[in-house]
């Protein structure tokens, strides 16, 4: 088995609708077995590129996105479905049916995709819900449960099949520090456990640091900056400094950039 989950090489991507180039070329090795972090200001490509490692849209000519063993460019949808069995998704926002209970949002994904008895789906669901500390919250509703608990609800679910890889798109949004130190801790137990490697987009530079073993920042499609947290934190580039310290100041900016300002409230006053 070949040591590397993911290989990105000269990802370049445009959204079909939009005439913007999000990614520039990009490069990305992602080790068996490591949790690796995807992180960058806001637009910088994160989740797009985590879109393509999942198959949402067709590789461009010239890049190449190899996903446990298998280049994504060459797989056909039949190909496609039975790789993404073996990767497991958590959301930003955990996306749990409203109308099931707890146990029946875990099994979801076994009933679809595997012929097993309802007892085994059953027993399997509980053991995913006991893995994040919800066995109890089986028979209760999403709606009963805090955000936090909901996110956890959630990745019982993306562990369902034991993934190989395991995405999770910015797992601390919005949880309190308990919660966020608890869903980090799972993070990093989950990944031991289960033998799988992990990538995470996320913006939380304290927590993130604490569990990953290599980061990847971003800014405007490219990967600016890579290696270890120690790495990181002593780099003396002034992009990196800024966004691993959340200073106001310096070369990252605050607008987007556009036309003059002042011209275009010229413009808007014109008659």
């Amino acid at each position: 088995m070949s040591d590397t989950a993911v290989e990105i090489k000269n990802l370049r991507f445009s959204y079909p609708s939009r005439n913007v180039q999000i990614l520039h070329g990009i490069d990305i090795h992602v080790p068996r077995g490591a949790i690796v972090a995807l992180m960058g200001g806001s637009g910088s490509g994160k989740t797009t590129t985590v879109r393509l490692i999942t198959g949402q849209y067709p590789i461009p000519a010239g890049s190449s996105v190899v996903v446990d063993g298998e280049p994504i460019e060459r797989l056909d949808l039949a190909g496609l479905y039975r790789l993404r069995l073996r990767l497991g998704m958590l959301f930003q926002n955990p996306a749990l049916f409203t109308d099931l209970p707890v146990g029946e949002n875990v099994a979801f994904p076994l009933r679809e995709h595997s012929q097993l008895p309802d007892a085994t789906i059953r027993d399997l669901a509980l053991m995913k819900l006991h893995a994040v500390g919800l066995r109890a919250a089986a028979a209760r509703y999403p709606s009963e449960l805090s955000g936090g608990q909901q996110r956890r609800v959630a990745l019982a679910r993306a562990i369902a099949f034991d993934p190989k890889i395991l995405l999770y798109d910015e797992p601390f949004a919005g949880l309190d520090p308990v919660s966020l130190t608890i869903i980090a801790k799972l993070i990093k137990e989950l990944n031991e456990h289960l033998g799988s490697t992990s990538i995470i987009i996320t913006h939380d530079v304290e927590q993130t640091f604490e569990i990953v073993d290599l980061v990847y920042l971003m800014w405007q499609g490219k990967v600016i900056a890579s290696g270890t947290p120690a790495e990181m934190r002593a780099s003396a580039d002034p992009i990196v400094s800024q966004f691993i310290h959340g200073s106001a100041d310096g070369p990252l900016p605050f607008h987007l950039p556009g036309s003059d300002y002042r011209r275009d409230l010229r413009l808007a006053d014109a008659p």
